[in-house]
């Protein structure tokens, strides 16, 4: 939680704070944070779990093509030996 920066909000203020939702993410190597209003955060936060979700996958899929490209040329020596 922060102060916000409405000069019309109590906690701009000293007053007690509200909560306040931001997203963080990396871009060119940077750490950027987006303040999420209130409406938004349901989905974003469906958004933030395919996110996560596509990022297993494209994992998966690197670990299978490493196995096959290492199966290939494991296959072609043991070929090439005969």
């Amino acid at each position: 939680m922060a102060h916000c920066t409405q000069p019309s909000c109590s906690c701009h203020h000293g007053g007690p704070l509200h909560p306040a939702h931001h997203l963080t993410f990396t871009e060119r190597g940077k750490t950027r944070t987006v303040y999420v209003p209130q409406d938004l955060l349901t989905e974003v936060q469906l958004w933030v779990q395919e996110y996560q979700r596509l990022k297993v996958l494209i994992h998966e899929i690197s670990q299978l093509t490493l196995v096959l490209i290492k199966g290939h040329v494991s296959h072609r020596r043991r070929r090439g030996r005969r």
